[in-house]
């Protein structure tokens, strides 16, 4: 404390006191307006005191667009989602108004729309928005078509459609996600983004009951993760990736299984991981599984992991 009374001393004798002041005054965090109020409200959760100032805000600068997208953000937090899409649909007919550098806010807030109604699984209007959201950003990036935005473009398509149980349709724009990003990350083979995709297009393949295409997505995404996190191989994503791997491996037709039993671990806070795993009959024939299983319980017991019969 004596230390923090003695640079506040200073300062205070300091002769460059009023400019400091000054500059002090002028900083945004000492900005009256309600924008800024509405702001501070909303980083302390307190939404409806937030959106109080930020309407007053709204009202009194109709043009502004940082404002807006505030609201749209606090909206569809709390909001039904017809104020949501009026709310949009002012930031669009505001970005149209105003010049090209406003696109990239256009494609956010299309794509920011797309997440919600994706959340709420309205899956056809989430793809909508998705669609208008690529389109732009296919223009925008015209003259770099492997841009990583547009690979995020098709992989929420292939979200949304594997979400509305359209396999297939997934499969097509994860790939398309995918050759953009191994593009995109060619100096670095080994982009966990690149593995994410795998990932997804394991997941797809999956859910179509093509076991052994699901099989090998899901071991080059593993192969992948193994390398990123080299100096901690225990790390959750592989966990997963060896579950995915042992759970795919479980629906072949070639494999019988005499009982099962899970493992429920918590290896980081907020991130679970559970493992299906099965004795198989004829263990001779099941190479893979013995892998994984061993890998996983290497995973588990190296985290203290519980086992649950």
């Amino acid at each position: 404390m004596l230390e923090v009374q003695n640079i506040l001393i200073n300062f205070f004798n300091n002769d460059e006191h009023q400019k400091i002041k000054l500059n002090l005054q002028n900083n945004l965090l000492f900005d009256n307006s309600h924008h800024i109020k509405g702001l501070v409200h909303a980083r302390f959760l307190q939404y409806d005191k937030s959106l109080e100032y930020l309407e007053k805000a709204h009202k009194n600068h109709p043009k502004k667009l940082q404002i807006l997208l505030d609201l749209y953000f606090l909206y569809r937090k709390t909001k039904p989602i017809k104020q949501v899409e009026n709310i949009f649909k002012q930031i669009i007919n505001l970005c149209k108004t105003q010049d090209e550098i406003n696109m990239l806010d256009t494609i956010c807030t299309y794509n920011n729309l797309a997440n919600y109604y994706h959340k709420k699984a309205h899956y056809h209007e989430a793809i909508k928005f998705y669609y208008k959201a690529l389109n732009m950003r296919l223009k925008a990036y015209e003259a770099n078509p492997n841009h990583p935005d547009i690979a995020s473009s098709y992989n929420n398509l292939g979200n949304a459609y594997d979400g509305k149980g359209e396999h297939n349709q997934a499969i097509i724009f994860y790939q398309k996600s995918l050759d953009i990003k191994l593009k995109a990350y060619k100096t670095n083979p080994n982009h966990p983004y690149i593995a994410a995709s795998y990932n997804n297009l394991g997941n797809a393949y999956n859910s179509t009951g093509e076991y052994d295409q699901a099989i090998a997505f899901h071991q080059k995404s593993l192969d992948i993760k193994l390398k990123v996190y080299k100096s901690n191989p225990n790390h959750p994503d592989i966990a997963s990736s060896y579950n995915n791997l042992c759970a795919i491996d479980l629906k072949r037709p070639s494999i019988s299984s005499l009982y099962s039993f899970t493992l429920d671990s918590c290896f980081l806070p907020f991130i679970s991981c559970k493992c299906s795993l099965v004795s198989y009959r004829n263990s001779c024939r099941n190479s893979l599984y013995l892998d994984v299983l061993g890998s996983v319980l290497n995973v588990c017991l190296e985290n203290n992991v519980k086992i649950l019969s």
